[in-house]
């Protein structure tokens, strides 16, 4: 029996904990958060921060005195550092202290590249203390803004023009660890995720997916599909410099999980991290689609064992997919399990609850949930995974401030739900004025007319839902009637192209409780 220590015990770590139990091991978790999800799977918990190396270190050598400890390992987070130093200090396998810096802090990465000739993105490192205009002397427009060390597209944006760089940057740098940030070239192209492990230096691939990115400035991943659908040739690029990548961060023995873009017909190296995904990639859709787990094979790495490489790939597709909300509260979340037990639908995950706060997603860590589904068609997979997606209705709280800012403001971001513009609304609002959603005027139900030149009846929102879907349903449930143009039509309208279904909803339900 083994006994291994894992950092984090959240949604991510789940799949690792299990598969520990299933062969008969003993887990000791360490998290923040005494409450964290995964919690009650450990055998053994302590609540201190992944940030505290020095408490993990402690922690670590106290448990191998009493019960023995072979390794450790996380997944999904971004503390491959602090897995290190606990290694190394604990006497346990795994990578040097110095290569997992390499590969968490995106500028060590980056020079470390660019040694070993790789294709990757230029770039400048910022912190406080440097002039924020000097990635002009070297770079040009548009350039993307990062963090240094952190993950989940936190702080991260691209940007156009010198004031969007300098607000960039000093929201990236409060998202790092250390005070710091990477401004980088922008690539256009596809995007891939990749899991691997690495055994003696040999690097063992559990899965290329095609990422789906959406929402500019910023870079929030709707889902993924895997296996990739990209041409053999790309792929083979791709897992060519990718393993080039991982030489070169030094990464010897454990995982290494990568971020790539194919642009200009070159893969070009976005991140390699000394870790397996988040994301539910390396817990999830890779195990459905190929019967095989990464992250077995990574706890016996992280101790010392030989990891098998031979087992056999099946032949299925997976797809992932994200819910998301227009900012304010959440009231209630609805559908959830009518879209759990859809045909292929394999996993529902919330991680927002009734109560919860909600924005528009700025960043992969502020969704609704997540939708996982499997099957041996692709269309299919993907079609049943955005369809459980869709069904899933967040009701917000009725007159919430955030949410009639949202459904009033004419900024580009948060975008509108339907994007298109119509010569009809723009002359109710300039005959009504800005729709103040903050100060609704309405005491009764009217009707609502159906202006025909505002969008076409088949434009969709970002989770597939039709604009006449959303009307036939909202007035349905609240049994309105066709009518004339009025400013009743006006704000249901807006209220409906900026934030679809629940916008429309919030509007309604609002006006009804004043």
């Amino acid at each position: 029996m083994k006994h291994v220590m894992i950092l984090g015990a959240g949604i991510m770590q789940i799949p690792a904990l299990e598969i520990a139990r299933e062969m008969g091991w003993k887990t000791f978790c360490v998290d923040r958060d005494a409450d964290a999800p995964a919690v009650p799977l450990c055998d053994h918990f302590l609540p201190i921060d992944l940030k505290d190396r020095v408490g993990l270190a402690k922690a670590a050598i106290a448990y191998k005195e009493k019960y023995g400890l072979d390794g450790v390992m996380t997944v999904g987070t971004d503390f491959s550092p602090s897995v290190a130093w606990v290694a190394e200090k604990a006497g346990l396998p795994g990578i040097p202290f110095q290569t997992a810096l390499d590969a968490s802090d995106k500028v060590r990465m980056r020079a470390k590249f660019e040694e070993a000739g790789l294709p990757s993105p230029g770039y400048i490192e910022m912190s406080p203390e440097m002039g924020p205009l000097t990635p002009l002397e070297t770079l040009s427009f548009p350039l993307v803004v990062k963090p240094v060390d952190n993950m989940g597209a936190r702080g991260v944006r691209r940007v156009d023009n010198e004031a969007e760089l300098i607000e960039a940057i000093g929201k990236a740098i409060t998202f790092s660890r250390s005070d710091r940030a990477i401004v980088e070239e922008f690539l256009e192209g596809d995007e891939f995720s990749i899991d691997a492990l690495v055994y003696n230096g040999k690097v063992e691939i559990y899965g290329i997916a095609d990422r789906h990115i959406y929402f500019p400035p910023y870079f929030i991943e709707m889902g993924h599909t895997i296996p990739s659908i990209a041409d053999e040739e790309t792929l083979r690029v791709i897992i060519e410099t990718f393993k080039e990548a991982v030489k070169a961060v030094g990464i010897e023995n454990g995982a290494a999980k990568g971020d790539i873009k194919f642009s200009r017909g070159k893969a070009w190296i976005g991140e390699i991290a000394a870790r397996l995904s988040g994301g539910f990639m390396s817990g999830w859709t890779y195990p459905y689609c190929s019967g095989r787990s990464a992250v077995r094979e990574a706890l016996k790495i992280c101790t010392g064992m030989e990891p098998d490489f031979n087992v056999k790939v099946e032949d299925r597709y997976t797809a992932e997919r994200a819910f998301i909300s227009i900012p304010g509260k959440i009231g209630s979340l609805e559908n959830l399990e009518t879209a759990h037990k859809m045909q292929l639908v394999k996993d529902l995950f919330i991680l927002k609850d009734e109560g919860d706060e909600v924005d528009f997603p700025r960043n992969n860590v502020e969704k609704v949930g997540n939708v996982i589904a499997s099957g041996k068609d692709r269309t299919r997979a993907v079609n049943a995974a955005e369809r459980a997606a869709r069904s899933i209705f967040v009701r917000l709280e009725r007159n919430n401030p955030k949410t009639a800012e949202y459904l009033g403001s004419l900024e580009e971001f948060p975008p509108a739900a339907f994007s298109e513009k119509s010569e009809a609304l723009t002359k109710l609002a300039e005959q009504y004025g800005p729709a103040d959603f903050a100060n609704l005027p309405f005491d009764e139900w009217e009707a609502v007319q159906v202006p025909k030149d505002i969008i076409s009846p088949d434009a969709a929102d970002w989770q597939g839902r039709k604009v006449s879907e959303v009307f036939k349903t909202v007035t349905g449930e609240f049994k309105l009637e066709k009518g004339e143009a009025s400013l009743f039509s006006y704000y249901f309208w807006t209220a409906l192209l900026r934030g679809s279904l629940q916008g429309a909803t919030w509007f309604l339900e609002s006006i009804k409780e004043k």
